[in-house]
């Protein structure tokens, strides 16, 4: 469960706590262990100094503020926070509510106590003690009253069966240097819709204890990747498009959702206006994709940059 979090040294403190934190100290502790992660609300870090975890997340920045009293707002998601121990959803796919509620409670106090070992006990980079007393909940900034998200951010949504089905051959770049005559970039599409960029990440499950982090090339969003097979007058606009479970690791992020989510706007407005059907699109292509391109839709790399190679989040 995310959480909305701002900082203000000296404020009195937003004593969170959850009973449930022992069950899942150890998973807290295990932050920083690569000596690379940091959770800082005091300064903003160069990346290569550290990957601060405050800064990261932040979706409002002090410094842009007329007012920087108002403060920082970050959000708490990040790996010791992924509730692993229960599925939302049961193998048989069958929606049991009370499954479903125990699950989003029990990620709750998961996160409760990630705010608490962040306030308490996070021993701090510079060696100066240990917690942020300054840290505290933010409820107006996710709607709620508790500053907890209203609902669970799921990382890995089910997805469609489409007219084109990515998988990891398509962008990865060990997978694509195993292939004969692969380029060296990710499969261009003809009808590409959008571009995205950044490496597969499959956080820690059961099914992957130890996770999975792969490098990638820039990619494209395939119009045929939002068509469900089988199905009129819908298409795909997040994360739910036709990858694979190893694709998707890349195609998940939210500003590759919000691209294809653009992408799907643009295709509904074109069949609207001009009386076809979404899954149409492709008879008409050239004319939608003078739309796109009318529109600032960025659909294909240039060359250059196509040929990088993603390793991390900071390219």
């Amino acid at each position: 469960m995310v959480a909305a979090l701002s900082y203000a040294p000296g404020r009195p403190r937003d004593g969170v706590h959850t009973t449930a934190y022992a069950d899942f100290a150890a998973v807290y502790q295990k932050f920083g262990s690569n000596h690379r992660d940091v959770f800082d609300p005091s300064r903003d870090w160069l990346w290569e100094d550290g990957r601060n975890f405050w800064q990261y997340r932040r979706v409002r920045y002090r410094g842009y503020l007329r007012d920087a009293y108002l403060g920082d707002i970050t959000l708490l998601n990040q790996a010791e926070n992924d509730h692993r121990a229960r599925l939302l959803i049961p193998v048989n796919g069958r929606p049991d509510t009370s499954a479903f509620a125990a699950a989003v409670a029990r990620a709750t106090e998961q996160t409760r106590g990630l705010i608490e070992y962040f306030q308490r006990h996070y021993p701090r980079p510079d060696g100066s003690g240990r917690g942020w007393p300054g840290i505290f909940r933010v409820p107006g900034a996710i709607g709620t009253p508790t500053g907890f998200a209203a609902h669970p951010y799921v990382r890995e949504s089910r997805r469609a069966s489409a007219e084109q089905t990515i998988t990891e051959n398509d962008v990865g770049v060990a997978a694509r240097t195993r292939q004969r005559n692969a380029d060296k970039t990710a499969t261009r599409y003809t009808d590409s819709v959008g571009t995205g960029v950044g490496p597969i990440d499959i956080h820690r499950t059961r099914a992957h204890p130890g996770g999975l982090f792969l490098a990638t090339y820039p990619f494209e969003i395939p119009l045929r990747s939002l068509v469900p097979r089988g199905m009129r007058n819908l298409l795909m606009g997040a994360k739910n498009i036709g990858t694979t479970h190893l694709a998707n690791g890349c195609y998940r992020y939210h500003p590759i959702e919000w691209s294809i989510g653009e992408a799907a706007g643009h295709a509904l407005a074109f069949a609207l206006r001009n009386g076809t059907e979404p899954r149409s699109l492709p008879t008409r292509w050239k004319e939608f994709a003078r739309y796109l391109d009318d529109n600032g839709v960025h659909r294909h790399w240039r060359e250059d940059l196509a040929r990088v190679r993603v390793e991390s989040f900071h390219i």
